[in-house]
C-alpha cells in the first residue's frame, strides 16, 4: 500500500474486521495477541495500526490478506471521493463529513467482502431489495456524483439490479420538483443496470395493485 495512506483507512479496516468476525475487543485481543487497549485506540483513531498489526488481526478473523488489501483500496477510493471545499472548513464540519462517509463505507463492506470471497449466492428478490434499501439509505445523504464514486469500487453494489431499481424510484420521485437531480439519478440507475451480469436471475415484476371490490348499493324497491 502507499506510504501516504489515509489513517482512516486502517481504522475502518480494524472496525470492519472485528465486526465481520462478531468478536468483542477482548476476544480479538486474545486471538491476535494484540493488547485490547491498542485495539481500542485503533478503532477510535487515536493510534494508527501498523502493517504487522493489521496482518495479525486479519489472521485472527480468518480473512485473507489479499482481501484486506482490497478493502483498503475500496476505503481509500471512497475517502478520496470527499468533495473539495474552498477555504478551510471548520473542524466540526470536517469531522462530521468523515464520520458520515466512514459509516457509508462500512455499510458497503460486507457485500464487497462476500463477493471477493466467492461465497456470494444470488439473494432472493426480497433480500436483494432489502440490501438495496440499506445501501441507498447509507449513501443518499451524499451528492449524486459522490454516491457513484462510492458505488463503483464495490462489484456487488455496482452490479445490483435491486439497487438500480431503488435509484430509479428515487429518480421518479425527484422528477416533478428536481429534474436535474432526477436525470443524474436515472443515469446512475442505467449505468448500474448495464453492469448486471447476464446470468443474473431476472427480477420479479412488482406486485400488482390490489383491486378493491366496489360495494353494490341495494336499491330500495
Amino acid at each position: 500500500m502507499a506510504q501516504r495512506e489515509d489513517p482512516e483507512v486502517r481504522r475502518l479496516v480494524v472496525v470492519f474486521l472485528r465486526a465481520h468476525a462478531r468478536m468483542k475487543q477482548v476476544d480479538l485481543s486474545r486471538a491476535s495477541k494484540i493488547p485490547q487497549a491498542d485495539i481500542s485506540r485503533f478503532e477510535s483513531g487515536r493510534q494508527v495500526p501498523s502493517e504487522e498489526a493489521l496482518l495479525r488481526i486479519a489472521e485472527a478473523v480468518r480473512v485473507p490478506w489479499e482481501q484486506v488489501l482490497h478493502l483498503r483500496r475500496f476505503y481509500a477510493a471512497g475517502l478520496a471521493a470527499r468533495p473539495r471545499r474552498r477555504g478551510i472548513p471548520s473542524p466540526e464540519v470536517t469531522s462530521l463529513e468523515r464520520t458520515i462517509l466512514s459509516s457509508a463505507l462500512l455499510a458497503l463492506s460486507p457485500y464487497l467482502l462476500e463477493l471477493e470471497n466467492g461465497r456470494e449466492t444470488p439473494p432472493s428478490p426480497e433480500e436483494a431489495r432489502r440490501e438495496a434499501v440499506e445501501i441507498w439509505t447509507a449513501l443518499e445523504r451524499f451528492p449524486i456524483r459522490k454516491r457513484r464514486a462510492m458505488i463503483e469500487p464495490s462489484l456487488h453494489a455496482s452490479r445490483s439490479w435491486a439497487l438500480a431499481e431503488q435509484i430509479w424510484k428515487a429518480s421518479e420521485k425527484a422528477a416533478p420538483h428536481r429534474p436535474d437531480e432526477a436525470k443524474e439519478l436515472a443515469d446512475l440507475a442505467l449505468w448500474i443496470a448495464s453492469r448486471v451480469p447476464e446470468n443474473a436471475p431476472p427480477p420479479p415484476p412488482p406486485p400488482a395493485p390490489v383491486e378493491r371490490k366496489s360495494s353494490v348499493r341495494r336499491r330500495r324497491l
